[in-house]
């Protein structure tokens, strides 16, 4: 007896962030749904390293493009949020990643001077 709910392996759906998501697995309720980009990124580049996210570029969550998505370690994810660094344009975005990891540098510099 399967719920009225059930679908099988391989059904898209889109979450209430509005991520695309795949039906990967049966049986462990919060693990059996991946996120779309995270699984493309992964079928082309490998699995994502601990403590790194997937972004889209263009900040389009529709946009499944691989050269929309950008691997980024959280922390560089943080100071993106915290600068306004993630661009409606893929390319600007990438170049906000490189002003963050400078933003990071500059503040370890000044923090040895003190």
């Amino acid at each position: 007896n399967r719920p009225h709910t059930w679908v099988p392996i391989g059904t898209e759906r889109v979450n209430a962030d509005g991520y695309a998501e795949i039906k990967i697995q049966e049986g462990k309720k919060h693990k059996n749904w991946r996120g779309k980009h995270l699984l493309l990124w992964e079928a082309s580049n490998g699995p994502v390293p601990k403590g790194h996210a997937v972004i889209f570029g263009d900040r389009d969550k529709t946009n499944l493009d691989l050269s929309n998505l950008i691997l980024v370690s959280r922390a560089q994810l943080a100071r993106l949020n915290q600068n306004g660094l993630i661009q409606d344009d893929a390319d600007l975005t990438r170049t906000g990643v490189i002003i963050a990891d400078l933003k990071v540098k500059i503040h370890e510099k000044a923090k040895k001077k003190k």
